[in-house]
C-alpha cells in the first residue's frame, strides 16, 4: 500500500525522510492531484517533532467513523487489508494561515481525503462535526484541519481495530528498561544489540485457532517461534485438560472444544504459569509501554519492542495471574511471542535451553536426567541435564538417530503432555489418560492427539499407538521406498516397537 506522500508526489516518488524540508510543496502538489488519490489517508502534520513512526498490523475492514456513512460492502477479503497509521515531521506550510497552539504544546494538523476508494468502488465519507476551535483550510478537495483532538483519533483507531494500540491497552505498570538492560536482553537473544528481531516473530501473536474441533490450538504464522509456542500449547492442553492448580482454573467440560472463555483463561493461566515456574518465586512481565524509554543510539540499535519494555516484577501468583489476565490483550497482538520470551528471563538464545527454561524454569543445556562429567580434575567439564521430573514432558526425532538421550524426567512426565521436536520443529503431543506417565510404560492400546501450530491442519489428527509392553521389540525392516512419518519415530522413544494408526489422515512425512 503505497503511503500518501508517495501518491502526492506521483508515481516517480522515493520514500525520502526529509519530508519536513519539502511541506509547502507537497500540499500544493496535493491540491492539484488530489483526484489521483484513491485510497483513504490520514497525515497528522506536527510543527517541531523530529520522529518518524509507522505502524502496521493485519486487521479486519475497518468499521465507519461517528457520522460517516458507507454503502456496499468492501469487495477486498478481509485477510489482505492492512491498517497503516503514519505520523510524519514536517513544518507547516509558509503560505498556510498560523494555527493556534495545542493542548499537547506544539501546532498539530491533519490531512483529511474526503472520499475513500475499495476495489474499485469509491465510498463517501462524512467528515465528523469540527470542534468550535478547529480551523479548517480546503486545498482541492482535500481538507486540512488545525484539530486538537489526536486522543480522539487514536482512539478511533483503536476501535476500528489497529492491532498494538495504545488506546487498545491496560496501563502498563512496572519500571522501564534501561539501556544497559534493552542491550543484555538484545545480547541474550539475538546475539548483538545491532540486531533486531525478524517479522517471523515480531508478528506472531498468541491468537487461538478458528478451524473447527482445534479451536484449542495456537496458530503459528511462520517458521521460527516453535519452540515457545510448542511449550505455550501444552501449557495451554494441561489447564483445559486438568486445570491449573496454581491460578485455582478447572478443567474446561470439553479440552477438544473449548469456549471463547475458556480459551482465555486457559491461554492466561499458561503464561502465568510459565512465567512463574522461570522467576522461582518471582515474576518479571515485559510489556510494551508503546514509546521508547530511552534515547538509544551508539551500539544499541532500536527494534521498535526492546527499548519499549516496562518490566513488572511480582513476588506472588495472584497479582501476577491479575496483571497477565488484565494485559491479555498484548499478548494476542503483534511481538506477544516476544513479550512471553522476554518475561521468561531468557538466559540464551540456543534453541534447546529456552525450550528447556520454558518447560521446567532452568535453562539446561541437555535433555538427558541430572548432570554427566566429563574428565578428571582441573580439566572436568560438567554437562547439565532435567533435574527432576517435569509436569510437561518433551520426545525428541534425535534420540531415534542416536544422536542424544531423552532422559526419564521428560519422557514420563507427569502429565501426558509433550513437546515434540522433530527435525527443526516442535509441535505438541497430548492426551487425558494419566497412565500414559508410567515408567515403564504399560501395555495396551490408547490414543493420543497431536498439534501442529504451523500445517494449516484442518481437523484435528487421533492417532491410535497399540504398544506391546516389550522395550527391547523391534519393528519388522521397512520395505524399500516406504517412507515413516518422522512422527512415528519419536513416539517409539517413548513406546518401543508400537504400531501406530492415523485413523484416516493423512501421515505427515
Amino acid at each position: 500500500m503505497a503511503s500518501m506522500r508517495t501518491e502526492m508526489m506521483g508515481t516517480g516518488a522515493t520514500d525520502d525522510p526529509s519530508l519536513g524540508t519539502r511541506s509547502s510543496g507537497l500540499i500544493e502538489e496535493a491540491a492539484s492531484r488530489g483526484a489521483r488519490i484513491r485510497q483513504s489517508r490520514e497525515l497528522r502534520i506536527t510543527g517541531g517533532v523530529q520522529s518518524t513512526s509507522d505502524t502496521w498490523g493485519p486487521r479486519q475492514p475497518a468499521p465507519p467513523r461517528r457520522g460517516s456513512a458507507m454503502q456496499g460492502p468492501s469487495p477486498v477479503p478481509s485477510h489482505e487489508l492492512f491498517a497503516r497509521t503514519e505520523t510524519r515531521a514536517v513544518r507547516p506550510a509558509a503560505s498556510a494561515q498560523p494555527v493556534t497552539q495545542s493542548a499537547l504544546g506544539f501546532d498539530t494538523w491533519t490531512v483529511r481525503r474526503s472520499s475513500l476508494t475499495f476495489g474499485g468502488e469509491q465510498q463517501s465519507e462524512s467528515a465528523p462535526p469540527a470542534p468550535q476551535n478547529d480551523q479548517r483550510h480546503m486545498f482541492g478537495d482535500l481538507e486540512i484541519v488545525d484539530d486538537d483532538t489526536m486522543g480522539e483519533l487514536v482512539s478511533d483507531f483503536a476501535t476500528m481495530g489497529g492491532k498494538g494500540s495504545v488506546a487498545a491497552r491496560s496501563p502498563v505498570k512496572g519500571t522501564p528498561i534501561t539501556e544497559q538492560e534493552g542491550c543484555k536482553l538484545k545480547e541474550l537473544m539475538l546475539g548483538s544489540t545491532a540486531m533486531s528481531f525478524s517479522p517471523e516473530w515480531t508478528k506472531q501473536n498468541l491468537s487461538f485457532n478458528k478451524t473447527e474441533n482445534i479451536t484449542y490450538g495456537i496458530v503459528q504464522y511462520k517458521g521460527g517461534p516453535c519452540g515457545v509456542l510448542a511449550v505455550l500449547q501444552a501449557y495451554v492442553m494441561k489447564v483445559l485438560l486438568f486445570g491449573s492448580q496454581l491460578c485455582s482454573v478447572p478443567p474446561a467440560s470439553d479440552a477438544h472444544r473449548p469456549s471463547s472463555d475458556e480459551q482465555g483463561a486457559a491461554l492466561t493461566a499458561a503464561i502465568t504459569e510459565i512465567l512463574w515456574k522461570c522467576g522461582h518465586g518471582e515474576a518479571t512481565v515485559a510489556l510494551s509501554s508503546g514509546r521508547s524509554q530511552f534515547p538509544g543510539g551508539g551500539r544499541y540499535r532500536a527494534d521498535g519492542i526492546t527499548e519499549t519494555l516496562q518490566l513488572h516484577r511480582v513476588s506472588a501468583v495472584a497479582p501476577l495471574l491479575a496483571y497477565v489476565r488484565d494485559q491479555r490483550r498484548q499478548f494476542a497482538a503483534d511481538a506477544g511471542c516476544v513479550l512471553l520470551t522476554y518475561s521468561g528471563r531468557p538466559l540464551t538464545r540456543h534453541r534447546q535451553e529456552l525450550v528447556n527454561l520454558l518447560l521446567t524454569g532452568t535453562a539446561s543445556s541437555n535433555v538427558f536426567d541430572g548432570t554427566v562429567r566429563l574428565g578428571e580434575g582441573a580439566d572436568v567439564t560438567v554437562l547439565r541435564g532435567v533435574d527432576q521430573r517435569s509436569e510437561i514432558g518433551l520426545l525428541s526425532l534425535f534420540e531415534h538417530y542416536k544422536s542424544c538421550e531423552v532422559g526419564s524426567h521428560l519422557k514420563s512426565p507427569q502429565l501426558p503432555i509433550w513437546v515434540i521436536l522433530s527435525e527443526s520443529h516442535f509441535t505438541c503431543l497430548f492426551s487425558g489418560d494419566r497412565r500414559l506417565c508410567q515408567q515403564p510404560p504399560e501395555a495396551g492400546r490408547f490414543d493420543l492427539f497431536y498439534y501442529d501450530m504451523l500445517a494449516r491442519q484442518d481437523d484435528e489428527i487421533r492417532l491410535t499407538v497399540e504398544y506391546g509392553g516389550d522395550p527391547s521389540a523391534e519393528l519388522p525392516a521397512v520395505r524399500p521406498g516406504e517412507l515413516v512419518p518422522p512422527l512415528e519415530h519419536c513416539l517409539r522413544t517413548r513406546w518401543p516397537a508400537a504400531k501406530v494408526s492415523w485413523n484416516g489422515y493423512e501421515p505427515i512425512l
